[in-house]
């Protein structure tokens, strides 16, 4: 699980940056801190730490409301503690910053999707598909980002319950895989549908927060 989570965490980082104008934003330094003391409460799956979490990242976004960051976090603390039109606000406020990022978008299809609201769940998922499509459209297959974006699309298609197209894409990927780490990352996506995706990509987020907690 610890090598599939490094893995997720540098696909998530090229996908979020790519396509993205360099910003010239300087975080207030005091924004910075609250995020940080945030961030060490996060991972303990304690409600009263992730509320706490929440209270010091909307102090954060107060005196910096353009901390990308902070928002970001502060989205990982409103899934947990399933406040989720809280989540989908933040998810949409992040789209504003990065409003070319697929990733961002798939998070949002996936909220809307746990209160049950398909519709806009799906408009969310095409859009990350859409833009998935864009950048492989316009990419050479030797671009560092390209398998990335075609993980990305593949995950997108089982979300729309394309799961057939979407397992095709995976295999193919893993097929041509050089890097036996990525592949393992691959497979273990593959063969899933749309629940036992989603399951999967909880359980690797929630490892993911743990792991950040355990490294401070």
């Amino acid at each position: 699980m610890k090598t599939y989570t490094l893995v997720f965490i540098l696909m998530l980082l090229a996908l979020y940056s790519f396509g993205q104008k360099p910003t010239k934003h300087i975080v207030d330094p005091k924004a910075i801190k609250l995020n940080n003391e945030a961030t060490k409460l996060l991972g303990y799956n304690n409600n009263d730490s992730t509320l706490k979490g929440v209270y010091l990242l909307d102090k954060a976004t107060e005196i910096d409301s353009n901390y990308y960051l902070a928002y970001s976090n502060k989205l990982t603390c409103l899934t947990q503690l399933r406040q989720y039109d809280k989540a989908i606000a933040t998810a949409k406020r992040l789209i504003r910053f990065k409003p070319l990022a697929p990733d961002i978008y798939m998070m949002c299809g996936e909220i809307y999707d746990k209160i049950n609201d398909t519709i806009s769940s799906n408009i969310y998922f095409n859009k990350a598909l859409a833009l998935s499509n864009a950048y492989l459209d316009t990419m050479k297959v030797e671009n560092i980002n390209y398998d990335m974006f075609i993980m990305n699309k593949a995950v997108t298609l089982i979300m729309l319950n394309q799961q057939v197209e979407g397992n095709k894409l995976l295999k193919q990927l893993y097929n041509r895989q050089k890097y036996e780490t990525f592949k393992e990352h691959i497979k273990s996506f593959m063969n899933k549908n749309k629940k036992e995706l989603l399951e999967f990509m909880e359980e690797l987020s929630n490892y993911t927060t743990e792991e950040k907690v355990r490294k401070k």
